[in-house]
């Protein structure tokens, strides 16, 4: 009978990293595929077209199913695919396409809105509000009654939104609060300005009334009333009832 011959193509490699449409602050990046059976080599294109017309990134008769570059990527959306080659030299089908992003520049840092810096509330669980920073996906929120932060009250981080309420009040006294956003990537901004706030719950001193003095009967229908002064009063308030 006649004798045939026939070629087996290796499949497709499965890739694996990094994660199809994601993004990172790592501009070496690990590319990781699944091993093919059968396979002695690999091909890896990289490129920011999805053409391959210019790969930033070429690298034939790879031995392992995994390539770090040595130069760093330029921040912006690349496109990447693997092929496998048998003992024979043989090309295997591409791969699937997949992309990434590289973002290695940090979100702005937040503006502080509320409390006002160096104000004073009778709110012992006051809400910190900053402004909305449009990368951010998560926010941190370092609460402290020294402005080192060395060992902070509260320290928050994981938040969706662009404010914070303590969950149990804080005792009275000075706090400086400060706030930094992380985006996608996992970059992080810098800490905000540091703002502080007094929480004051405690009522002053009662006055001590001076004159007109207790019990007197005078013939002035306009008397001046007088009182000691109180630390810390801001405003007082006088209340007479005609008997």
């Amino acid at each position: 009978s006649s004798i045939w011959s026939f070629t087996i193509i290796l499949a497709a490699p499965q890739l694996n990293l990094p994660a199809n449409g994601t993004t990172t602050s790592d501009n070496t990046p690990s590319f990781d595929w699944f091993d093919v059976s059968g396979a002695v080599a690999y091909e890896l294109m990289v490129d920011n077209s999805s053409s391959f017309g210019s790969p930033e990134i070429h690298q034939t008769d790879l031995t392992s199913s995994g390539y770090t570059p040595i130069s760093p990527l330029a921040d912006g959306t690349y496109y990447w695919k693997v092929r496998a080659k048998d003992n024979v030299g043989n090309w295997g089908n591409w791969s699937s396409i997949w992309s990434f992003n590289v973002d290695t520049q940090a979100p702005l840092a937040p503006t502080l809105i509320s409390p006002a810096n160096g104000s004073v509330t009778n709110d012992s669980s006051p809400t910190f509000d900053w402004n909305d920073i449009s990368e951010a996906v998560e926010y941190q929120i370092q609460i402290d009654d020294e402005s080192s932060f060395a060992s902070p009250k509260i320290n928050q981080s994981g938040l969706s939104e662009s404010s914070y309420t303590p969950p149990s009040s804080l005792a009275d006294g000075t706090y400086y609060w400060r706030v930094r956003a992380k985006d996608a990537a996992g970059n992080w901004s810098d800490w905000s300005d540091i703002w502080s706030v007094t929480i004051d719950t405690q009522g002053p001193a009662a006055p001590t009334l001076i004159s007109p003095t207790n019990g007197l009967v005078i013939n002035d229908n306009t008397p001046t009333f007088n009182w000691s002064d109180v630390t810390n009063a801001i405003v007082y308030q006088l209340s007479l009832i005609h008997i």
